[in-house]
């Protein structure tokens, strides 16, 4: 299906998020500008808001855009493929294409906000750039093992790895379902608890962090 390829041009927003999650906090330590920011009257909480805001912004235009391109590819490249037609035998072409675009566009702000939380430990850019990409493909790397693990002990299915395959369960046939022991509900659940917990430890770690 065109939309099932042209979902995986997503992957490029990743490594772009990453970096600039990476770099929005750690050169404000590094060049010394956040000073400035604090001296002209600014908490450490707007400061680090606004960044998130900023992030935020940012990635929707990021995905609205490239949807908006695919889309428009699509009439161009294949007119005949109707939009209506059923995948899997519940959603249509369109809604299957929207619905992996949020179930990636949440599963990237889960690395996002563990990226955030790095670039606040660490002073080195790219020791947060590397992680962050490390954490992106580890998914892939480690689903063999993930998934085994998962059928032995069920509490492991919980891990934020595993919350990582929302995108892929959304668009798959229910294979990955059994594999990850979680529905897609679940997923999207447990994606948007580990996003507010690392969110909430870059609140605290910015805050305690030194100038």
């Amino acid at each position: 299906m065109y939309f099932s390829l042209a979902k995986y041009t997503y992957a490029w927003i990743v490594f772009i998020m990453i970096i600039q999650a990476s770099t929005i906090i750690t050169m404000e330590f590094q060049y010394g500008t956040i000073k400035n920011l604090l001296y002209r009257n600014y908490t450490r909480t707007q400061v680090i808001i606004s960044k998130c805001i900023t992030l935020f912004i940012y990635s929707i235009s990021l995905y609205v855009s490239t949807a908006i391109i695919a889309i428009i590819l699509k009439f161009l490249v294949l007119p005949d493929l109707s939009l209506s037609q059923n995948v899997n035998g519940e959603m249509s072409l369109i809604q299957s294409f929207l619905f992996t675009t949020l179930g990636n566009f949440i599963g990237v702000w889960l690395i996002i906000s563990l990226v955030l939380l790095l670039s606040c430990v660490f002073r080195n850019t790219a020791v947060s750039v590397v992680i962050g990409i490390i954490f992106y493909f580890a998914t892939s790397i480690v689903s063999g093992i993930l998934f085994l693990a998962i059928e032995k002990w069920e509490w492991v299915k919980w891990n934020p790895f595993n919350m990582l395959n929302l995108s892929n369960q959304i668009s798959s046939d229910g294979d990955i379902a059994s594999m990850t022991q979680l529905s897609v509900a679940q997923l999207f659940v447990g994606n948007i608890i580990y996003i507010m917990i690392f969110l909430l430890l870059v609140f605290v770690v910015f805050r305690k962090k030194n100038v």
